[in-house]
C-alpha cells in the first residue's frame, strides 16, 4: 500500500523457462482502486514451520487472554463468529482454512498481534488447518470455577 506500514498479499507464481519470470497475483486488492508497490518480497513458509513455533512458554491465562481478544475483533466486525467465519476467511472445500487463509481473514478484521502465536493456539493438533469449531470455542478463564 502506499503508508508506511501498510501490506498486501501477493501470490508469486515461476513462470516461463529456466526459472525466469513468472506472475504475481495481487490477493486483496481492489481493481482500479488500491496501488501497490512491490518493495520486498515475503514468502509463505511450509507449515511445518508454523506448527513447531508453538506457544513457547505461553501460559493458559495469557492463551485465553490472546483468544478471547481475537474473537471480540472478529465479532466487532461482524455480527457473529460464524458469518466471521464465512466472510473473513476462504474456506477449503472442507469448511477448514489454512494458514494463508488465516492471515487473510486477520487483515480483513485488522487484527494487529502475532498471527504466527495465534494460529498455533488455534492449530492445536498441529495439522495445518483449522475448523470453525477450533474458533468458535468457548472459552473458559483459567481458575474460573
Amino acid at each position: 500500500g502506499e503508508r508506511s506500514g501498510s501490506f498486501h498479499l501477493v501470490t508469486l507464481e515461476p513462470g516461463g523457462k529456466l526459472g525466469v519470470g513468472g506472475s504475481a497475483l495481487w490477493d486483496d486488492g481492489t481493481w482500479g482502486h488500491d496501488r501497490i508497490n512491490l518493495t520486498g518480497v515475503i514468502y509463505e513458509v511450509c507449515p511445518d514451520v508454523v506448527r513447531h513455533k508453538g506457544l513457547g512458554g505461553c501460559t493458559e491465562l495469557r492463551k485465553f487472554v490472546i483468544l478471547r481478544d481475537f474473537q471480540k475483533r472478529l465479532l466487532g466486525t461482524f455480527d457473529s463468529l460464524k458469518e466471521a467465519w464465512t466472510e473473513a476467511f476462504c474456506l477449503e472445500v472442507d469448511g477448514t482454512i489454512n494458514f494463508s487463509a488465516f492471515c487473510r481473514g486477520c487483515k480483513v478484521v485488522c487484527y494487529k498481534g502475532d498471527a504466527i502465536r495465534l494460529w498455533s493456539m488455534l492449530d492445536e493438533d498441529g495439522s495445518g488447518s483449522i475448523s470453525f469449531e477450533d474458533l468458535s470455542t468457548e472459552l473458559v478463564e483459567p481458575g474460573a470455577t
